[in-house]
């Protein structure tokens, strides 16, 4: 079972215990507030409003040609699937994307694990590159930032070949007939044209450069000015330490990861983990918002058009 009682009180305790501990390092005390801008919220929702519509554009230009369906279906699976792996620990959002996959857009459940595979990989090459880039503007010597650029682009330009071979080194060594035969269909795949190439790339920098706005305007609405440099390594460091995370939603882990980049980047420690602490779960809270509202909305939309072409 992917969740039972041992796992969710575990989740609970390293939240627990990991946030104790960022409030007692940082003796925590509430940022001035004086320089606040709450208006600076209505941009971060907006960030995210594009994030989450950039992942549904992203999802549905994997799937093949002739199972791609109405775009509303592809919308209302990135916002579940969004809640889903923003609220539950580490990975187990993505293992549930095949069967919200199967059962929203109709895709089947191997090409649902190929498309979350490739989806996700090329999400961490974007990941890894932001960071490096911040650490650069941060300071580090360029060298680094034009090797992370030269690697990176071969990289994701063959991402989705990458995320399929290791889906059959996976085959390879599942020691399941059943499951041979499931990651069989999952890496029977064509490779990508280049114009499909271009044009995952291009969805997932246009979702990772509204990530890096939504961070950029949650620190503004507390009046904190964050230079490019710190909001792609933070957006990295969050990432990151989320993805590892045992913790529900992350709780305490993505905040350590929070406040590690913002130290980084020159802020002191006290600072930093008080940040931390208010303005990551900003971020999650307004993120989970905005999927759910763009669920919603897409399966109503779907619902109300269903019934209108169903009417003689």
């Amino acid at each position: 079972m992917l969740f039972d009682r041992r796992k969710l009180a575990l989740a609970a305790v390293v939240s627990a215990v990991l946030l104790a501990l960022l409030f007692f390092l940082g003796n925590f005390r509430l940022p001035d507030l004086s320089r606040a801008d709450p208006s600076w919220l209505l941009g971060v929702a907006a960030a995210y409003l594009l994030v989450v519509i950039g992942r549904g554009f992203s999802l549905r230009a994997l799937a093949p040609e002739d199972q791609r369906g109405r775009m509303l279906q592809w919308l209302q699976l990135a916002g579940r699937h969004q809640v889903l792996f923003s609220t539950i620990p580490a990975g187990i959002g993505d293992a549930g994307f095949p069967i919200l996959a199967k059962q929203i857009v109709g895709i089947e459940l191997p090409v649902a694990v190929r498309i979350i595979a490739q989806f996700r990989f090329r999400d961490i090459l974007f990941v890894s590159t932001m960071g490096m880039f911040g650490l650069v503007l941060l300071g580090f010597p360029g060298i680094y930032g034009l090797l992370s650029f030269a690697l990176a682009i071969p990289l994701l330009w063959f991402s989705d070949d990458i995320a399929v071979a290791l889906l059959k080194l996976v085959r390879s060594v599942a020691p399941k007939i059943r499951i041979l035969a499931f990651l069989q269909q999952a890496t029977d795949h064509p490779r990508p044209q280049a114009r499909d190439r271009c044009i995952r790339t291009a969805f997932a920098m246009s979702v990772w450069t509204a990530a890096v706005a939504a961070v950029i305007s949650a620190f503004r609405a507390i009046g904190v000015h964050l230079t490019i440099g710190e909001a792609l390594l933070f957006i990295a460091a969050v990432n990151i330490a989320g993805a590892m995370s045992l913790s529900i939603a992350g709780l305490g882990v993505s905040e350590v990861g929070a406040a590690a980049a913002l130290v980084t980047g020159g802020m002191p420690l006290q600072q930093a983990t008080s940040l931390a602490l208010v303005v990551r779960p900003t971020l999650m809270l307004t993120i989970v918002s905005m999927a759910l509202l763009i669920d919603v909305t897409a399966g109503a939309l779907k619902r109300s058009g269903e019934r209108a072409f169903s009417k003689p």
